[in-house]
């Protein structure tokens, strides 16, 4: 007679624990994460499809006589973009013996190991496919890629830039700054964006934080104040799946940086949370339990506003 074991039921519960567990990543200060709203907005949807609709606006207001009529905006509707849900998942074969002979500790290592893999895919697809692939294939409305010399402001009949090439240094820096704040709506109208995130490969983390948080310049030795920190509070975020390392789409790089605004359209697009699913050993041939999980999203940037970013193909890094 068996003693001991772990019955599936229970044994399910406490798997998916583990899940859940690895999934509810904290935003810990300095990792970036695509759960973090710095980062990617967290947008959940109900379809298998995410259409987004761009729009200009009326422009500025305008100066109103006494009896006079109401000038009228001429808001319009532009491109359409669509981004389909993609699913991504994973399996485990779980012998019936674990579970029998009071082995769930393995169990539990084998679903563990298998949750963090879901976990940074998810990171890998999120910062890959929006960031590294910000230069080339990711497109946004206007048909540019996402970082461009030259959106077509279709309200307007203007043209904006949020590409830089310098790598990241104080210069640069304030070049960026500069340019989320000057840069034009769809109707031409200056949207005065405040940087509110920078984001650096892992690699550039430690420069990026002397440069940006620090309480005097990190450049100069005469005490001068450092704007970034004491008027802007800049947060810096890191990771890994932007820097050189990273294999997704067209591949990272150590020297390229992103600076959000306090508003942008870099968007995660969720259909399914984390799900997951016991199949009984009788089921099956082999008498192996089989656990498995799986989750719905997908990552799209239907416009470059509030968002600034460099190649860093030119000048030197801090």
């Amino acid at each position: 007679m068996a003693t001991n074991a772990v019955s599936p039921n229970v044994g399910k519960t406490a798997l998916d624990r583990i899940v859940a567990n690895r999934f509810d990543v904290s935003n810990k200060p300095g990792a970036a994460s695509v759960t973090d709203p710095l980062i990617f907005n967290q947008v959940s949807i109900s379809k298998s499809a995410q259409i987004e609709e761009i729009f200009h606006g009326g422009g500025y207001w305008e100066q109103k006589g006494e009896s006079a009529n109401v000038p009228a905006g001429q808001s319009k509707v532009g491109n359409q973009v669509t981004y389909s849900v993609v699913e991504f998942a994973k399996s485990e074969d779980i012998s019936k013996n674990f579970f029998d002979d009071d082995q769930f500790s393995v169990v539990a290592k084998i679903v563990d190991r298998m949750a963090r893999n879901g976990a940074l895919t998810r990171e890998q697809q999120g910062f890959g496919r929006i960031f590294v692939d910000a230069f080339t294939t990711n497109t946004t409305h206007d048909g540019s890629s996402l970082l461009n010399n030259s959106h077509n402001l279709f309200g307007s009949g203007k043209t904006q830039d949020n590409l830089l090439t310098d790598k990241l240094n104080e210069t640069p820096l304030n070049d960026g700054i500069v340019m989320l704040a000057e840069m034009l709506s769809e109707d031409g109208v200056i949207e005065h964006y405040e940087p509110q995130c920078l984001l650096v490969p892992s690699a550039r983390f430690k420069g990026a934080t002397e440069l940006v948080e620090s309480e005097l310049q990190s450049t100069t030795a005469n005490n001068a104040v450092n704007v970034y920190s004491s008027k802007y509070g800049i947060f810096v975020k890191q990771t890994p799946f932007i820097g050189a390392k990273n294999t997704t789409g067209d591949g990272g790089s150590d020297n390229i940086w992103f600076l959000l605004s306090d508003y942008h359209e870099l968007n995660r697009y969720i259909r399914q949370d984390v799900q997951t699913d016991l199949v009984d050993y009788k089921f099956q041939r082999n008498n192996n339990y089989i656990y498995k999980a799986s989750y719905r999203e997908v990552y799209g940037s239907p416009s470059w506003i509030g968002l600034v970013g460099s190649s860093g193909t030119t000048g030197t890094n801090l």
